[in-house]
């Protein structure tokens, strides 16, 4: 094998590692941009929050909270959990945005050394 032969082995396995890496985070960002758009929400059953409820006043771990303001502080805390996995979604899809932008930018590089 002559030194470009080589020179061409290399710059073709970059770009297939390039193309790989653009594969992997095309599909988390659109993964991502899915779960922004729609995050995981979490249906709390009023049979679930009765129970809940029961047991918080049963330890005592409450001031004698009415039913009505435990059920706004569990639909508060869903909202909250809400914002956080769109907010967790939307630094996934930065980043994936940059692999995509890094990978694409050795691949068009080592692709014209080819050419």
């Amino acid at each position: 094998m002559n030194d470009s032969q080589i020179k061409n082995i290399y710059l073709y396995l970059v770009c297939l590692v390039a193309i790989s890496f653009m594969l992997y985070s095309s599909v988390g960002l659109v993964k991502n941009i899915v779960e922004y758009a729609s995050p995981q929400s979490y249906q709390i059953e009023e049979i679930y929050l009765l129970s809940e409820y029961n047991r918080v006043q049963e330890e005592e771990l409450s001031d004698n909270i009415t039913y009505e303001q435990f059920t706004d502080m569990k639909k508060e805390s869903q909202k909250y959990y809400e914002k956080q996995e769109k907010l967790r979604s939307l630094k996934n899809m930065i980043s994936s945005l940059t692999i995509l932008l890094v990978a694409a930018g050795v691949f068009l590089y080592h692709r014209r050394q080819i050419s």
